[in-house]
């Protein structure tokens, strides 16, 4: 059995070198926001949506598995190593307070052989990763020659589904009567998700810093409890006044200032670099032989 699995290896390793500039299909454990849109924009990757339920499937002619949540990940480790995929893991966010000193160690340890990526270094030193790579997201460009004046009122990002967030668009909605939700239905790629997103003056952000940043660069004031750095975010961390919120953000709505925070956006957060970034890191990957 062992020389069986090894010959395999060698197989696999020997194809993932040879087409390691070629497309890289990759077994993805989605985020549910709009990072999953934004990584299908890059060249030459093809994500397969994967979760713990596929588990028992037969995987053949994968180059590699990529994690959202490292705390789910040890969830997929016996997988991971018996189809010997190598591995990426991606922190969006920094641990709960509650996370222990010893529970990062713990981490550390479990993720010892996986790729470890972060967003900013903040990220990486607040999970204490020994070893990371930081690679700043990037946000593709938008249309921004598009009429801001005659927009809806209000837009909420729900693409993981989450009830509170439904009842809230419920209770806005019996002031604004044009709010809509955004849902993983609605989220199939990068153009659709943006093009909804500019028929919006606010927008309501609850997921991640991701969701906020891609809200700001299409043209969307955004209301969020997560905190996020940028003259087009409204942080608010208690939603009991919302309407009074939202009331005033609409009356300081300004077509010009929402086209100067989306450049700004797109300026700061370059798509380019992020592709170049994640390609080479994710050729370097293939290339590297699985350790058993």
């Amino acid at each position: 059995m062992q020389y069986s699995r090894l010959t395999n290896n060698l197989i696999q390793t020997a194809k993932s070198v040879s087409a390691s500039t070629d497309k890289k299909y990759i077994l993805y454990d989605e985020n549910n926001s709009a990072f999953d849109l934004i990584l299908q924009e890059c060249s030459d990757i093809n994500l397969i949506p994967f979760n713990i339920s596929d588990y028992h499937k037969a995987v053949y002619g994968y180059n590699l598995f990529w994690n959202n949540s490292p705390l789910s990940y040890s969830d997929y480790d016996e997988f991971v190593s018996f189809q010997h995929l190598k591995s990426v893991v991606f922190f969006h966010d920094s641990p709960d307070t509650n996370f222990k000193k010893e529970d990062k160690f713990i981490l550390n340890n479990s993720l010892k052989n996986s790729v470890n990526i972060c967003p900013s270094s903040n990220i990486q030193k607040s999970w204490g990763l020994s070893s990371a790579m930081n690679i700043q997201y990037g946000i593709p460009d938008i249309d921004l020659n598009i009429d801001r004046n005659n927009k809806n009122s209000v837009i909420l990002i729900n693409t993981s589904n989450n009830h509170k967030v439904n009842l809230l668009a419920k209770y806005i909605k019996q002031y604004f009567t044009d709010t809509e939700v955004l849902t993983k239905d609605e989220n199939t790629n990068w153009a659709s998700f943006s093009d909804k997103l500019q028929q919006y003056k606010l927008c309501i952000v609850f997921n991640n810093q991701i969701d906020v940043l891609a809200s700001v660069a299409c043209g969307c004031l955004t209301v969020s409890p997560i905190p996020v750095e940028n003259n087009g975010v409204i942080n608010v961390t208690d939603f009991s006044n919302i309407i009074d919120t939202i009331k005033d953000a609409l009356l300081s709505y300004n077509a010009n200032k929402s086209i100067e925070y989306s450049k700004n956006v797109l300026s700061e957060y370059s798509f380019t670099n992020f592709n170049n970034q994640i390609n080479t890191i994710l050729n370097q990957i293939i290339r590297e032989p699985f350790l058993l």
